[in-house]
């Protein structure tokens, strides 16, 4: 196939952050590549290693795992050393695992992750675009590509759920999640934010949300094809996932798969701005409960969401409702140019289905989540 013609190749070529892995146990394409980002996880990885042969041995001819080993250039030498002894770990699991092994050592020389890029978007990135060169390129739309984080565990019947998931075609999808409560001082915590997080995704659901799903690193799951069409992974330093599952959902619908299958760390961490170790480390410090999304902040989304997907003949028709609706939306709305958006939406749609994707792309996971933030502030 040209290469311009195939957008696997053209995404590589234009986008790509792909390496060549600096070991591998195994040849020939894989229909599902689980990609680890390890940075100072010498510790935790073993757990994760365990887990994963605690599968059916029957699913590695068609898996494949692969650790990103990296750190920032300018990390501390204790932190480089760690990534030394983690290749040397990977290194030894690989050659007397059945589990089929690749490793891409980042900390190799002039690979660091650029200070610029320093978190979890640019290795997570890395990771997922090498992951394709180990798929089969003919058959992008069914080989899946997975996201773990190395402080994670994950269940017996992981690998056997993933290649099903590759095996019948899945474009999308999420994996159900439970955090584990093995930090013991942190119990408390994790369930408030587990249970915060959860709120947040039902309230979604309830209100009729395209976008209800959890934003979380370790459960996501596309294949090849859904992956390059949506301009693969970004180089954010947090929220990475956040991100790129809004991009994956504006060109297929995301699976929710109800069986728990990975169990992220309760640990507390200050290496980003968002997520867990965040969460836990602001609860530790401050003390104070982390509490769950009320229940009217759906209610007036779930307004809003009707409003905007009703049948209006014209712009102003659709301004006029939503604005005796809830006039707090809609100062909100014009705040992001809606009435712009709008009228560029309507003049370009040729149809009501065209007109209503089209909406769903423009009010998309961020703007959903920064108009639950205002209702949650607005409340007593």
């Amino acid at each position: 196939m040209n290469k311009f013609k195939d957008p696997v190749a053209a995404y590589l070529a234009k986008r790509g952050l792909h390496l060549t892995p600096d070991y591998q146990n195994f040849s020939g394409f894989k229909e599902v590549v689980v990609v680890v980002p390890c940075y100072n996880e010498l510790e935790n990885l073993p757990f994760l290693l365990d887990s994963f042969l605690a599968n059916d041995t029957s699913t590695f001819e068609k898996i494949a795992s692969l650790f990103v080993i990296n750190h920032p250039e300018n990390a501390a030498s204790e932190i480089k050393n760690s990534s030394s002894e983690t290749v040397r770990l990977l290194t030894d699991f690989g050659s007397s695992s059945p589990l089929p092994v690749a490793i891409i050592d980042m900390p190799g020389a002039g690979r660091e992750v650029p200070v610029k890029f320093a978190g979890a978007g640019y290795p997570r990135k890395t990771g997922l675009d090498s992951a394709i060169s180990l798929t089969d390129h003919a058959r992008p739309g069914n080989s899946l590509l997975v996201s773990v984080d190395a402080d994670c565990l994950v269940a017996p019947s992981y690998f056997t759920r993933l290649v099903e998931l590759a095996q019948r075609g899945c474009k999308a999808a999420v994996l159900e999640y439970k955090h584990r409560e093995d930090d013991a001082e942190n119990i408390e915590a994790i369930r408030e934010y587990e249970a915060c997080l959860r709120s947040y995704t039902d309230g979604l659901k309830y209100a009729g949300s395209p976008y209800a799903w959890h934003f979380i690193g370790s459960t996501m799951v596309s294949n090849v094809s859904t992956y390059v069409k949506a301009g693969g992974m970004n180089t954010r330093r947090a929220a990475e996932d956040f991100y790129f599952l809004e991009n994956i959902a504006k060109v297929t619908k995301i699976e929710s798969i109800e069986e728990v299958l990975v169990f992220p760390s309760n640990r507390v961490s200050d290496r980003v701005i968002f997520g867990t170790g965040k969460a836990m480390n602001d609860r530790k410090e401050t003390g104070k409960a982390i509490k769950p999304y009320p229940p009217i902040v759906f209610e007036r989304l779930k307004t809003f969401l009707s409003v905007y997907h009703e049948d209006y003949t014209s712009v102003e028709k659709l301004i006029d409702a939503i604005r005796k609706t809830d006039e707090e939306t809609f100062v909100f709305l014009e705040s992001c140019k809606f009435s712009i958006a709008m009228r560029s939406i309507y003049k370009s749609s040729k149809s009501g289905a065209q007109i209503s994707n089209q909406k769903n792309i423009w009010f998309d996971a961020l703007k959903t989540m920064r108009l639950v933030s205002l209702f949650r502030t607005s409340e007593p």
